[in-house]
């Protein structure tokens, strides 16, 4: 039973990261579409786009990417975007989030090629800080007896939430981290399987003799997890 009702509940939540994410992303894919039927785009155009997806969205900033990493910012800065640390992780063809440190601040970032006659000359990029989430998972019927963390397929802990103190268990490296505290390492193993697969699991762990559950939901659209524990 509270099996279940921890599955429940984590559900809800990680849905509620869905929503938060697509939102983040259909503004900026919308922008994207208009900037594409502008090929000859002007800056004022430009800034106009990236103005729209912040007043639009929770992102705290938009950028576009120019084809040679030229780069706008929506507060007016221009940058050499290939000298970011995750200007690789940038570059693709097709839509995606991704988690980088910019300005000091651990972001999501949504990406979206925009496209011309099939050829990519550009990217827009949309900000969001982790901490948009926090007054989401505070509202948890768990009050201070759960977590909640967002944890990627490396197991590198991008934000965590809720009854985070007095717990070892969130440590990066995080789904190798649990296997010595899982009740059996066959368990472990399918938890484990489950995330890279993209699929939900549970694992019970124990803790300083305290037993705990432990649960993942991927977030639809990343390789991202909802961890709850």
């Amino acid at each position: 039973v509270v099996d279940d009702q921890a599955e429940q509940i984590g559900f809800y939540y990680s849905a509620g990261v869905d929503d938060k994410l697509e939102a983040l992303g259909n503004i900026t894919s919308a922008m994207a579409s208009i900037m594409a039927a502008r090929p000859d785009r002007s800056d004022a155009f430009v800034y106009e786009k990236l103005d729209t997806i912040v007043k639009a969205s929770s992102a705290y900033m938009s950028a576009y990417c120019a084809i040679n990493g030229n780069g706008m910012l929506s507060d007016r800065r221009e940058i050499d975007m290939t000298e970011l640390n995750y200007y690789d992780s940038i570059i693709g063809a097709s839509s995606h989030y991704i988690y980088a440190q910019t300005d000091g601040i651990n972001a999501f970032i949504y990406v979206c090629p925009i496209t011309n006659s099939g050829s990519i000359t550009g990217y827009l990029l949309s900000y969001m800080d982790p901490a948009v989430l926090t007054d989401f998972f505070n509202d948890s019927v768990y009050g201070d007896r759960a977590f909640f963390s967002l944890v990627n397929r490396n197991g590198t802990i991008m934000a965590c939430y809720g009854a985070t103190e007095g717990t070892a268990i969130l440590q990066n490296d995080f789904w190798n981290s649990l296997k010595d505290v899982s009740e059996s390492l066959g368990s472990w193993t399918l938890f484990d399987r489950q995330q890279q697969k993209g699929n939900s699991g549970i694992l019970h762990v124990t803790e300083n003799g305290v037993g705990k559950i432990v649960c993942h939901f991927p977030i639809r659209g990343t390789e991202w997890n909802l961890v709850m524990g």
